[in-house]
């Protein structure tokens, strides 16, 4: 339903180069599962991996898809601007946030090694409760 909402608003589904929900989209999901939240009383977390700005085409796309690999079919990974890219995470508490922050750093941290590249990755971690 989100994506029929999202074709209807004239709001991207995805973002080609680096196959994640556009800003649009994340905002229109986000907000679907704060309300799904905020009705059952469901956990609900975000992470947000902010990249320096040289991190933008290739290097970005492969981040974004080592971070996609990483979560659960119900997780969102969205691009919340040039530099950040924001993750949901329906149904987790801040404990399973932060570890899986901790897991995604270290995998963000050896994509940029990797590349030839040293470049500041940080990650942040916020949770919500009704």
């Amino acid at each position: 339903m989100w994506f029929l909402n999202a074709l209807t608003t004239g709001v991207s589904a995805t973002v080609t180069d680096s196959g994640v929900l556009s800003r649009g989209a994340i905002i229109n999901r986000f907000e679907a599962e704060v309300s799904r939240s905020r009705r059952y009383a469901n956990p609900l977390s975000c992470i947000t991996v902010q990249l320096a700005k040289e991190a933008e085409g290739t290097l970005a796309g492969e981040i974004a898809r080592k971070v996609k690999g990483q979560l659960r079919w119900v997780d969102l990974l969205g691009k919340w601007n040039d530099e950040t890219l924001l993750i949901v995470l329906p149904e987790t508490d801040e404990c399973a946030a932060r570890a899986l922050s901790e897991k995604l750093l270290s995998s963000v941290s050896l994509t940029i090694c990797s590349s030839g590249v040293t470049l500041p990755a940080d990650l942040g971690t916020s949770s919500w409760a009704r």
